[in-house]
């Protein structure tokens, strides 16, 4: 069961009958240091993506029971059997970055094997 920080979203969530799940992969996410001299992390979560409803939730374990007891309301055991929605992202309105390896401008120029490369880069 998904717990949603955010009781909004969980009234919601509980008014949609019918939610299909296309996609569940585990992925790490990148937090930053705190400090300039911390290095980043990587947190083990779930990506969920839904086609109804169209939705993308970022979805980790409870840190602990209490975690789940303020969100249920009640006390409930198997604390691990339940996943709080880190973020919920709208795809229609979320944008893809590339990385700068597949953009246009960074494919190479056909060259004249003779001349040899001149202009690497598209500019």
């Amino acid at each position: 069961e998904i717990l949603f920080t955010d009781e909004g979203w969980d009234q919601l969530w509980a008014a949609i009958p019918d939610r299909q799940l296309t996609f569940t992969a585990p992925v790490l996410r990148v937090e930053a240091g705190r400090f300039f001299w911390s290095s980043e992390t990587y947190n083990k979560r779930i990506l969920a993506i839904y086609k109804q409803p169209e939705l993308i939730l970022v979805l980790r374990l409870p840190t602990d029971a209490d975690e789940v007891t303020r969100h249920r309301g009640s006390q409930m055991n198997g604390h691990r059997s339940f996943l709080v929605a880190e973020s919920i992202i709208d795809p229609k309105t979320s944008k893809i970055r590339l990385s700068q390896l597949t953009h246009p401008t960074s494919l190479p120029l056909k060259t004249d094997r003779a001349k040899g490369v001149q202009n690497f880069r598209k500019r």
